[in-house]
């Protein structure tokens, strides 16, 4: 099931010129208690009986000084003596978020007095796993204590992103526990035009207080574990004028990949800067100077696995030669360089892991691509080159991007297109390595 939702002018708006913090929801024991009964789901473990999240987006004139609030907050429940479910609490931040402060507050039912909140810390998730919308996110896992049989557990963490993105996605559904309801708003000033996407799940818009902002809000509810169903939204800031100045976020695949082509399409003299060609494909034309000139980068040692991926901001390869710690945005750079030199035409692009749900092409999201990969042209068309995977052949990508999506920058109007191994011509020379 697949929902859009926008607020702009003539649409979904009201008047107001400022953002809105957010704070944490206050869950009503009634209404708690009443949660618990009408449960009709699976009752041998663990359930959410409420998950919220909401943002607030702070838009002045200056959009270097603009900022995105994010409060996310529920309340666990254990309606059974089994073991289903995992006591922790998963959120999602955008990349330029400060770590996030969590508090706890434990009691034995939805009748009992209060107990004290506890200040926890939530812990960063391994950036390979699939917890993430978005591979440029970044998750937080905070654990909880053990519940006993009709135990809850309310929990509150809050953070917020300076410079924010412009987009985002938040889970509706949790982690290996089922939840009875969530709910995601969306809060911005009067001028801003924003949409949001619902993906899975039994879900309504909500209209909710504005309080002199623009609110787009859902509410979903009986939603399985993510692992089985996941439902998630996903939001888009597309521009505002606050004050009468107009400001353009993320209208296009362009506006979503304009650090990464920044990084990418308008950095080439930087890598190169001080540094002679570093190897030659000799004699060697068009696909079997590919070729070499891939086996050659791919063979060049990486510092560890988390270099393997994502776009970072361009530097001189000298050093990173010398001491063998390339990233993934240093290979592709040396890659092009030897490919320019061989007169053969190659584009910069972005791909997106099977591990993560598929875009939709007509709703540009930022972070939404993070692994560069080089796409040359040859006499027998274009091809693949994914050089900071170890085992691959010219041609291949990478298992886990086999499937997934890409986007050639500078982007384009149609968006990310499937990805696939491509096929490479034959080569009298079996070898796997090259020699300068």
């Amino acid at each position: 099931m697949l929902g859009l939702l926008a607020m702009a002018a003539g649409g979904v708006q009201v008047s107001g010129c400022a953002g809105h913090t957010p704070s944490a929801r206050v869950y009503d024991e009634t209404e708690l208690k009443d949660a618990l009964a009408d449960w009709r789901g699976d009752r041998s473990g663990l359930v959410w009986l409420r998950r919220d999240a909401q943002i607030s987006l702070e838009l002045p004139s200056d959009p270097a000084r603009a900022s995105a609030h994010l409060t996310v907050s529920g309340v666990l429940a254990r309606v059974g003596s089994g073991s289903v479910g995992a006591e922790s609490f998963t959120l999602l931040l955008e990349p330029r978020s400060e770590n996030p402060t969590c508090t706890l507050r434990k009691r034995a039912g939805a009748e009992s007095p209060e107990a004290p909140e506890v200040v926890e810390d939530a812990l960063p998730l391994d950036p390979q796993v699939s917890s993430r919308i978005d591979p440029a996110q970044r998750a937080y896992r905070m654990p909880l204590p053990p519940l006993e049989l009709g135990e809850m557990i309310e929990v509150s963490c809050t953070s917020v992103a300076p410079q924010p993105s412009g987009s985002g996605a938040l889970w509706l559904g949790a982690s290996g526990v089922p939840s009875a309801e969530s709910m995601v708003q969306i809060r911005a000033p009067g001028s801003a035009r924003v949409a949001m996407r619902v993906s899975g799940g039994s879900w309504r818009p909500l209209a909710l207080p504005s309080d002199g902002n623009n609110v787009l809000a859902v509410r979903a509810e009986d939603l399985a574990a993510r692992e089985s169903a996941p439902a998630y939204v996903r939001w888009a800031l597309r521009g505002a004028s606050p004050r009468g100045f107009d400001q353009r976020w993320v209208q296009t695949w362009a506006d979503a990949t304009v650090t990464e082509k920044s990084a990418l399409c308008d950095a080439k003299d930087s890598p190169r800067a001080g540094l002679a060609l570093p190897f030659s494909v000799g004699q060697h034309e068009g696909a079997e100077a590919a070729r070499a000139a891939f086996i050659w980068v791919r063979d060049r040692l990486q510092p560890d696995e988390t270099a393997r991926d994502g776009v970072r901001p361009p530097r001189g390869l000298r050093g990173p030669l010398e001491a063998n710690t390339l990233t993934a945005t240093d290979k592709v750079h040396l890659l092009k360089w030897l490919l320019d030199v061989s007169n053969l035409r190659a584009e910069f692009a972005l791909a997106r892991p099977t591990a993560h749900p598929v875009l939709d092409r007509d709703y540009p999201a930022r972070g939404a691509l993070r692994t560069p990969l080089l796409r040359v042209e040859l006499p027998e068309g274009w091809a693949w080159l994914d050089p900071s995977c170890a085992t691959c052949q010219p041609g291949a990508v990478r298992p886990e991007l086999e499937g997934g999506q890409v986007l050639i920058l500078p982007a384009q109007a149609d968006g990310p297109v499937p990805l696939k191994s491509s096929p490479w011509p034959a080569s009298p020379d079996s070898s796997t390595s090259a020699t300068p």
